[in-house]
């Protein structure tokens, strides 16, 4: 709030201001200082929440080492996202109360997830999806195992038993010192633009249906493997593989690994494949390939059959899409108090000029920034009131009135407006006073 007064000096007040990172029915704010100190504390006000909607918690730079669990409830839609300096050194396990048709979401994004300085002892799943878990979204985030790099997973979804997960998407994450990236047993698994380095096993799919791995290097070392599907024993369900647009490495080894129970379909195009492709199935595997590299071997059975078309003698590689993401930011100064000095009646209009400055202005092309203005426009003394006019423009030309727009920015300037008051309107001595609200408000 700016104060319009006939007794004190003006200085100028900056204001820094950013718009909101997401949009939500509700913002858990976590970290040091912070209405929340840990990240389950805000998971568990959400769970005690009696509303419906999105949530988000925003993990704001920190160390975090906490075991997080997550009960997803129908109509709770949970974001996570980490700020920069925040670093998740913890583990993370979703329940998804054995509802494989829930239509709520859960989304962690932007998350640095780093394991490295420990040396574990026996398997870890950073991110473990149980008890139908489903809707999961993975995104924008970068996993760091322990320092052994043998006992640590980065994601699960689905585990043994039918315990499967649902509708799994894995993107834009980097993973790296890990014995294996993903391990799934799921029903809808998309993996998008992910890179792997410094890792034993890719993706073991297990008995997954509906598996999608697109834009994305997975590197592995030999005995392991790029992407295994199907388990030891048993039968899974149709696999339905595709792979576009990507490099599965696993030099000297297998890239790809088709265990005792696959069965289904796999469709391999625009990949480069440097490693084998093993074909341990009993049971009927369909392998189409196309406008791709095979640097090993295709293991060809009578339970596996191999199309193979525009082969290449080459590795494509992958085109590298450099990014970039600038946040609005810009400084509003505003007068803290405006001085119109000593009055005397009938002495005619009397007028004060005052600037509103936009600096370091970097916002989005087509939005602007909104000064507006609320008050009474009355100056008060005691019960003694002296009304005054506002204007904006460098001369005295439109009167803006209560709750309008003063100005619009849309890069740096400077705005002269004025307050003006009719002498004539004088009843007695006195000081007075009143407060003017400006709001700023990204467009």
């Amino acid at each position: 709030m700016k104060k319009l007064t006939a007794i004190l000096a003006a200085f100028a007040l900056a204001f820094a201001l950013l718009p909101a990172a997401a949009l939500a029915d509700m913002t858990l704010n976590v970290g040091a200082g912070q209405p929340y100190a840990t990240i389950q504390s805000a998971v568990d006000a959400i769970a005690a929440d009696a509303g419906t909607g999105t949530y988000e918690i925003v993990v704001k730079a920190g160390t975090y080492n906490e075991t997080i669990t997550i009960v997803q409830k129908e109509n709770k839609n949970i974001i996570i996202t980490g700020e920069s300096g925040a670093i998740f050194k913890g583990n993370i396990v979703v329940d998804g109360t054995n509802r494989h048709m829930g239509t709520d979401t859960l989304t962690i994004q932007n998350l640095q997830v780093d394991k490295s300085g420990t040396t574990l002892a026996s398997y870890v799943y950073i991110i473990n999806l149980i008890k139908y878990a489903h809707n999961v979204t993975i995104q924008n985030c970068a996993f760091i195992g322990d320092d052994s790099g043998e006992y640590s997973f980065a994601i699960q979804a689905g585990s043994s038993g039918g315990n499967t997960a649902y509708n799994t998407i894995v993107r834009n994450c980097t993973f790296r010192q890990l014995d294996c990236v993903i391990q799934a047993r799921c029903h809808g698994l998309l993996i998008e633009n992910i890179t792997t380095s410094d890792t034993n096993a890719g993706i073991n799919a297990n008995n997954s249906t509906n598996v999608t791995i697109k834009d994305s290097t997975i590197n592995a070392v030999a005995p392991d493997y790029a992407v295994r599907l199907g388990e030891n024993g048993g039968v899974t369900e149709n696999i339905n593989l595709v792979i576009m647009n990507s490099t599965l490495s696993c030099p000297g080894g297998d890239a790809i690994v088709f265990r005792a129970s696959a069965v289904g379909n796999v469709s391999i195009s625009d990949s480069d494949v440097i490693g084998g492709i093993l074909n341990s199935t009993t049971n009927t595997v369909t392998v189409v390939i196309d406008n791709s590299y095979i640097q090993g071997t295709a293991v060809q059975t009578n339970y596996a059959s191999f199309t193979i078309t525009n082969p290449r003698t080459s590795l494509k590689g992958r085109d590298t899409i450099v990014t970039a993401g600038v946040d609005p930011t810009f400084t509003i100064i505003i007068p803290a108090t405006i001085n119109l000095g000593k009055l005397q009646k009938n002495t005619g209009l009397k007028s004060q000029a005052f600037a509103v400055e936009a600096r370091d202005v970097v916002i989005e092309q087509g939005k602007r920034i909104d000064v507006s203005v609320a008050g009474d426009f009355k100056l008060a003394c005691g019960a003694a009131e002296l009304a005054y006019s506002l204007y904006n423009g460098a001369t005295p030309a439109a009167l803006v009135g209560n709750n309008e727009v003063f100005t619009s920015f849309a890069g740096a300037r400077v705005e002269t407006g004025s307050v003006q008051v009719d002498t004539a309107n004088i009843q007695f001595a006195g000081t007075y006073q009143d407060t003017m609200t400006f709001t700023i408000a990204y467009h």
